[in-house]
């Protein structure tokens, strides 16, 4: 599944709102091959493939509310509180059918035998169900910590107007990171952003058993370029994580561990910005 999207927010005081708004766009494929060994008799190889595309104008709002935190009449931090959901919506579908035998030749490739039943250009629905999340956040001078809590209603998925093997999920997270600088501060190391965060709930694939999952990951946010001002508004950066994660348990005979390594670039720079002196 692609977005491409838009978005914008408005803050009034202490609150905050925000929306985006975009079209979404995909595929979802299945195909089965069916092939028979057999010293005897030959059988011809059956393909059954389901080929669907879907898109559509989708919507998610947020909102947010920050109460500032004093200390002997200075501020001293803040608290932030906020909720987002992904709305449900229905896509148009177009879907293709087909039903044929096949061979394959000497190099692998297939090659049509007959059609048995093929149907294209069928349409219809595709809902995706909606998202809720709700979380908190809490910023101090050094540190930072969040954390937030989102479910999502995969009960409401129909493919075509037909359910399929998946469930309610929810996931909970819990984040962290700690910034060492203050004004004066030298050394690269103390402009470092240290991160690290913890997440665990149930994934959304019916099975027989709920399948467990969760994840840590460590990273940080490194600058690009070591500022000699520490208020100073160009700051760009390169974000560092691994993550590692697990899925199922040995009471469903499956366990899956996903090892990932993601690295991003912030890049924030004050352009056009007219000399006051020359």
């Amino acid at each position: 599944i692609n977005e491409a999207f838009i978005g914008t927010g408005l803050k009034l005081k202490n609150l905050s709102f925000g929306f985006n708004t975009g079209y979404l766009f995909g595929e979802k494929d299945y195909d089965t091959r069916l092939s028979f060994s057999n010293d005897t008799i030959t059988y011809h190889k059956a393909h059954y493939g389901t080929q669907t595309r879907f898109g559509g104008l989708f919507y998610n709002v947020g909102i947010q509310y920050g109460i500032s935190i004093k200390k002997n009449g200075k501020k001293n931090g803040e608290f932030r509180i906020g909720a987002y959901s992904s709305l449900k919506q229905q896509y148009n579908g177009s879907k293709d059918d087909v039903v044929e035998t096949y061979q394959e030749s000497s190099s692998g490739a297939t090659q049509r035998i007959d059609s048995v039943f093929e149907k294209g250009n069928q349409k219809g629905k595709v809902q995706l169900p909606a998202t809720l999340g709700v979380g908190f956040t809490l910023e101090k001078e050094h540190f930072l910590i969040g954390a937030d809590y989102e479910a999502t209603n995969w009960g409401d998925y129909r493919f075509y107007g037909q359910k399929d093997l998946v469930k309610n999920n929810w996931t909970a997270r819990i984040g962290m990171q700690y910034f060492p600088a203050t004004i004066g501060t030298t050394g690269y190391f103390n402009f470092v952003k240290y991160r690290a965060g913890f997440s665990f709930g149930n994934d959304y694939i019916a099975v027989q058993n709920t399948l467990p999952v969760y994840t840590i990951s460590l990273g940080g946010a490194f600058p690009l370029k070591l500022k000699h001002s520490f208020y100073d508004l160009q700051y760009s950066v390169m974000n560092f994580t691994f993550e590692y994660s697990n899925r199922g348990n040995n009471n469903n005979n499956l366990t899956e561990n996903i090892y990932k390594v993601s690295l991003g670039f912030s890049l924030s720079d004050v352009w056009f910005r007219r000399s006051k002196y020359q």
